[in-house]
């Protein structure tokens, strides 16, 4: 009787003991990574939903990033487009120096010649005009698209104008008559308001792919903030859960220790 007791003590402490050392290994392990989920048997559901929540992010996360190069490419035409703009000012600022009877021709030579160099200055603004080898302003590129989101329908569309003297109606800049001067003034004058309402559009588009990155961003930050809510360990409910474990694992070696003696008794109640 006093045998079969120790055997079920014995079996009893051994099952037990098993359990509380993996639910100890389990915290422990938990601790030292901060994660709650430490392999895929510990909560399979809940890993595959963070995983999926995290590639959710990162396509916000490379959304974002195109979005900022979006930015980027932007402000380096609107930089671009406002020394064109001076080039433009420029050349209204001569045509109507040109519109004046009283000059020689002498004066109107240099007149042309100081409107020659700003239209190549133009030209060559527009034409070196680049984001990552990309023409933005020499009308090799109308419009570029990015993707700004994790879904593949929220793009948008950067628009590119053709801003050399060419496009702009500044080509044949003639300062040789005031007749001439009156025309060039005229193509410099409209070259201006194109130019303007390009810079407006770029601004209002340099706008709204600043919020879709910002947007983007915040989904990503969101996201990951959820995934980690299902895969982060709380540090202080395991570390109470490591503690509780702990204890009872000393209580079953103790246990253990008292059914061997027990054990031990009994069969010392035998001659050999």
């Amino acid at each position: 009787s006093l045998d079969f007791s120790s055997a079920i003590v014995q079996t009893t402490a051994l099952t037990s003991s098993s359990q509380t050392q993996h639910a100890l290994l389990l915290a422990a392990s938990q601790l030292s990574s901060g994660k709650r989920i430490t392999a895929a048997g510990v909560d399979p559901s809940g890993l595959a939903i963070a995983n999926a929540l995290l590639a959710q992010a990162a396509g916000f996360d490379q959304g974002a990033s195109n979005a900022r190069d979006a930015v980027n490419a932007s402000s380096v035409a609107g930089g671009a487009l406002a020394t064109i703009s001076d080039d433009a000012q420029k050349l209204y600022t001569l045509s109507v120096a040109g519109n004046n009877d009283l000059l020689s021709t002498s004066d109107r030579a240099n007149l042309q010649t100081e409107a020659n160099q700003v239209t190549q200055q133009m030209n060559s603004t527009a034409s070196g005009t680049k984001f990552n080898g990309l023409g933005l302003l020499d009308g090799s590129v109308s419009t570029v698209g990015v993707q700004t989101g994790a879904s593949q329908g929220s793009t948008a569309a950067l628009s590119l104008p053709s801003s050399g003297a060419g496009a702009l109606g500044l080509s044949n800049i003639d300062l040789s008559s005031s007749a001439s001067a009156t025309t060039s003034e005229y193509s410099a004058d409209a070259a201006i308001s194109e130019i303007s309402s390009s810079q407006v559009t770029l601004g209002s588009q340099t706008v709204a792919l600043q919020f879709d990155q910002q947007n983007s961003e915040n989904a990503s930050k969101n996201l990951t903030s959820a995934a980690s809510n299902i895969t982060d360990a709380d540090i202080a409910k395991t570390a109470a859960t490591y503690a509780r474990e702990k204890t009872a694992s000393q209580i079953q070696v103790a246990l253990q220790v008292q059914a061997n003696l027990a054990a031990s008794s009994v069969l010392g109640l035998f001659p050999r």
